[in-house]
């Protein structure tokens, strides 16, 4: 059966979770059969109205390349707009300066090498693509020569290349995307030699390999992972660039990369998270508005592949998965940093939501990439991100990935939940069912550790990986039972989210993560605009050892059932409010060598005096400071002599059922 005939059926719910909120449009993620719509309006534009009609617009055949060149991104007749917004906005004049100043140590750098190791070649293929990228704009926005004279030698350098890897097909698509723009956007600088040169490289070392793999169903066309849509992207660019030189081939190619894009981009549906992590999700969203902008621009239609379920709302991911202190949600292969993702601008323009545009702004007001730089001069002015914020939800959900995201307000200082369900199946996922990450007060407390060594024996594709700490379920902010992996097939949906200004909370069943589990709820509750409490409820059916996670770069100090957390001069208090006999513990977070040290780590952690088969763990954690006192009088005069009022999870999930 066609894979596009498989899909779910989800874009009426999809479309019932679209708001305008308050003259800034963004899609809400998620939805709960109590959430507020008294503010809000359904919001139809540059939405999917129903899936047919994408399915049977990726069908249509695929029309001739023509124009001329450039048409890949931007064509010249949009560059003295392009001028005209530098020179009324300094932001993006700003920018564009800063893209100048690297393409001035671009002139003097060697061109990139070619390496054996997968890894290290993707890293000269960005490389490849970021000079080209820059110094062919640069040239085109200035007329200076050496900035195209420079592109033309590393383009040269790329060529002769003894293969562009295309076993992986990462390094290749990036190397397909660098020389296919370098060699459309200085088509008229290049000499007829040049042209035959870079465009024989494409073909023989990057479109052809790409024919063979979708003829015998190469491993990146069948992924679920950003590996589809990096090789997908690729093929179409090049596809694109070169529609002249074998007519027959682009158009083929372009047909077999819309068959194999529908298996990843299912991953999207229906709230647009990503479940590899946020910087696969980079990754994936990159290439895929490389993919359409280049459809777009160089055949005059995507043919409706923006409008797949989910897709308009991933830039909501990547707001809601940072954090006030501007690190992310890093669950899976994932660092904290937040890098720049310029697409947002893109996003922004495609999907008529500013609010990408502004959060964009607001991470990284300086760096960009020169398609970055088209996307956000067609934008006009922006508002900061601080006004625009304020119109946006708190708290939000995403189904599919099964993950949510709780904070008081929009203020650095904020007290900030991510929490994750989903599963434990795919490329770069962790046995980290239940795990979160806590922000206040400026800092991070309870974090996640990120990835570890990719070149670790049997990192990649080996129960091996279960076994190294940042992998392994004991090296995440959950439970462990009798300090044994989750399942690493397991599942786990979120059951239970409700979001007010007092109280906002999710809950999520892990039950299927645990071997031995009758049941297993975990709820993280934001109170008051400040306080976290998380509650386990626990079934084995046998008496286990169970323990409860958390791991921080704080300074500890426990005292029974109460820890104090300290970093940077701020305060963090915590208190085991169930059960009456449990107490905090500090662990080490050490890793033995080759694995990464995890070196400031600690892992404060709650065991259970002895084995039980039933329990109920309650956690409450307050953020310390002047100005601020716990509100809730049950929390505030609990004696841990019972359970706190309100705190049975089947209420929570009752009050907050999902719609699916």
């Amino acid at each position: 059966m066609d894979r596009i005939s498989q899909r779910r059926s989800v874009v009426g719910v999809f479309l019932a979770a679209s708001f305008l909120l308050i003259g800034c449009s963004i899609d809400m993620p998620g939805s709960s059969e109590r959430a507020d719509l008294g503010r809000r309006h359904h919001d139809h534009s540059a939405q999917p109205q129903s899936s047919p009609p994408v399915e049977a617009k990726m069908k249509e055949p695929v029309p001739v390349v023509t124009g001329e060149h450039p048409r890949l991104y931007f064509t010249d007749a949009e560059i003295p707009h392009i001028k005209a917004a530098m020179q009324r906005d300094a932001g993006l004049n700003h920018q564009f300066d800063e893209l100048r100043h690297q393409g001035e140590a671009m002139l003097i750098a060697p061109p990139a090498e070619y390496v054996r190791d997968t890894e290290k070649a993707l890293i000269q293929s960005r490389l490849v693509l970021s000079r080209v990228s820059t110094l062919a704009g640069l040239y085109r926005l200035t007329g200076e020569e050496r900035f195209a004279e420079r592109a033309r030698t590393e383009m040269f350098a790329a060529a002769k290349f003894p293969d562009w890897h295309p076993d992986d097909f990462l390094p290749d698509a990036e190397l397909i995307n660098a020389l296919s723009v370098g060699y459309d956007w200085l088509y008229r600088y290049l000499r007829i030699e040049d042209r035959k040169i870079i465009a024989d490289a494409i073909m023989k070392k990057g479109l052809q390999p790409a024919e063979a793999a979708y003829k015998h169903n190469g491993d990146w066309t069948r992924t679920e992972s950003n590996h589809n849509i990096v090789g997908n992207g690729g093929v179409a660019i090049g596809a694109i660039a070169l529609g002249e030189e074998n007519e027959k081939l682009s158009r083929d190619l372009i047909a077999n990369s819309r068959k194999s894009l529908p298996t990843a981009l299912d991953q999207y549906e229906p709230d647009g998270a990503w479940p590899e992590g946020p910087i696969y999700w980079d990754y994936a969203t990159r290439y895929a508005t490389y993919y359409m902008a280049s459809l777009d621009s160089g055949l005059g239609t995507d043919f409706d592949i923006s409008r797949w379920p989910g897709f308009a709302a991933t830039g909501a991911f990547r707001i809601y998965s940072t954090g006030p202190t501007k690190k992310t949600f890093n669950f899976g292969d994932a660092e904290e940093t937040v890098h720049p993702a310029p697409f947002m601008y893109w996003l922004a323009l495609q999907f008529k939501k500013p609010i990408y545009a502004a959060h964009e702004q607001y991470i990284e007001p300086n760096e960009t990439t020169m398609f970055g730089l088209v996307w956000r001069a067609r934008l006009g002015e922006i508002e900061s991100f601080e006004s625009a914020a304020r119109k946006l939800p708190l708290n939000a959900m995403f189904r599919g990935s099964e993950l949510a995201f709780l904070r008081s307000d929009w203020t650095p200082d904020a007290t900030y939940v991510g929490f994750k369900g989903g599963t434990n199946r795919g490329t770069h996922r962790h046995l980290d069912l239940g795990s979160f990450v806590l922000d206040a007060l400026g800092e991070r407390w309870a974090l996640d550790l990120g990835p570890d060594d990719y070149g670790l024996p049997g990192y990649n594709g080996s129960d091996k990986r279960w076994t190294y700490y940042r992998c392994e379920t004991v090296g995440h902010n959950t439970l462990t039972i009798n300090r044994e992996n989750q399942n690493t097939d397991g599942d786990a949906n979120l059951v239970g989210f409700h979001s007010d200004p007092n109280r906002s909370y999710a809950v999520v069943d892990l039950t299927n993560a645990y071997p031995k589990a009758h049941s297993v709820l975990r709820g993280i509750e934001l109170l008051n605009g400040r306080d976290v409490e998380i509650v386990d409820e626990i079934d084995l059916g046998s008496s286990e050892r169970i323990t409860w996670n958390f791991h921080t770069k704080a300074k500890i100090r426990t005292e029974g059932a109460t820890a104090t957390l300290e970093q940077n001069g701020k305060r963090l208090r915590m208190q085991i409010l169930s059960p009456i006999d449990a107490a905090f513990e500090v662990e080490s977070a050490e890793a033995p060598s080759p694995q990464k040290p995890n070196t400031g780590v600690s892992n404060l952690t709650i065991r259970l005096p002895k084995a039980v088969s039933k329990t109920h763990i309650v956690v409450l954690i307050s953020p310390e400071g002047e100005e601020h006192q716990v509100a809730r009088a049950d929390v505030r005069e609990n004696t841990r002599e019972k359970t706190p009022k309100g705190d049975a999870l089947k209420d929570w999930i009752d009050a907050g059922r999902i719609r699916r």
